[in-house]
């Protein structure tokens, strides 16, 4: 599943024999202009202008004037929060002034961006449509013989597990949130490593930036819009032996090596999801690398069940940056 000329960096592990599972999946493109998306992240506003080809005296002050917008914002709201006596800053009224006060701000900074941009427009010269897995929950096995692990939907197989799955696009393209769900347990046995993910289609574009007519600069976008309307079901991958994940914190330690009779000890594990933050994938398209933002988080906990032999010792470990569990 592989696209000539295009190389996902962050993902070489992700690579085996794809399985089914039951499962849905529903697209829902977030609908946020340019210039809201700028002021509620002026950092990432810098880096879509840079990948447009803007260079940095064009869009220095914009970015600055974003910036500076927000922070005004932030600041006039804890100004008047502070203002206000204890027993009234939660009160529906002070929440809603505070809230007019943001939105006043909020509304002259879009304007002033707005008006930069009003004789600007985005022309797409050339499009690559890629596929790409993205994980939501990395199941794996002790590599000791007999040793087994599963993953299983609390309260039964009639029940679904869901993932929210948020693809930010870059290059001032669109962004994306997918809800994603699956209704059966996956089981790993001795050294195997799975990995639930969610196949999805992104397009990476060239382009230019037209000012009056006039093509002004170069570069290069991900948009995302058209995971609306896709209906890719989450499956499971078998990865390939040499295909090892990125090995996070450990989780916990089992000291079997005093059980000299070798015998199936069982262990059940309540798993709560991890507070995750975006993960930077990169697209290498067009003789460049293009930065894609990517979060996956779990709806609920799920209960893992480990067999593990006795007469030896075992560390489980979190991933590095995806849900899921691996063996040391």
């Amino acid at each position: 599943m592989t696209v000539p000329g295009v190389e996902i960096a962050g993902l070489a592990w992700l690579r085996g024999r794809e399985e089914p599972i039951p499962g849905r999946s529903m697209a829902d493109v977030r609908v946020m202009s340019w210039e809201e998306a700028a002021f509620a992240d002026p950092g990432r506003f810098a880096g879509d202008l840079r990948v447009l080809g803007l260079g940095d005296g064009d869009s220095r002050a914009s970015v600055e004037f974003a910036a500076s917008a927000k922070a005004r914002a932030d600041a006039a709201v804890s100004e008047f929060r502070a203002s206000q006596p204890l027993h009234v800053a939660e009160d529906e009224r002070a929440q809603a002034e505070a809230e007019r006060i943001y939105n006043s701000a909020r509304g002259s900074a879009l304007g002033g961006l707005r008006k930069w941009w009003k004789d600007r427009s985005i022309r797409i010269e050339d499009r690559i449509e890629v596929p790409l897995r993205l994980p939501l929950f990395l199941l794996s096995a002790a590599g000791i013989p007999g040793c087994t692990a599963s993953f299983t939907v609390e309260g039964g197989h009639e029940r679904e597990f869901s993932w929210s799955v948020t693809v930010l696009g870059s290059g001032l393209g669109a962004d994306s949130n997918v809800r994603t769900s699956a209704s059966a347990t996956f089981k790993a046995r001795s050294g195997e490593r799975k990995v639930a993910f969610l196949p999805v289609m992104i397009s990476v574009e060239k382009v230019a930036v037209v000012e009056r007519g006039k093509a002004i600069s170069h570069g290069h976008r991900i948009d995302v819009a058209g995971l609306h309307g896709q209906a890719n079901d989450p499956a499971v991958m078998l990865l390939e032996e040499s295909a090892v994940p990125p090995l996070g914190p450990r989780e916990h330690r089992y000291q079997l090596s005093d059980d000299a009779t070798g015998g199936i000890a069982t262990y059940t594990f309540r798993y709560w999801r991890s507070r995750r933050l975006p993960v930077r994938l990169g697209v290498k398209a067009y003789g460049t690398e293009i930065g894609l933002s990517v979060t996956s988080e779990m709806d609920q906990s799920t209960t893992l069940t480990y067999e593990l032999i006795g007469g030896h010792d075992y560390s489980v470990h979190r991933p590095a940056y995806w849900d899921g569990v691996l063996w040391a």
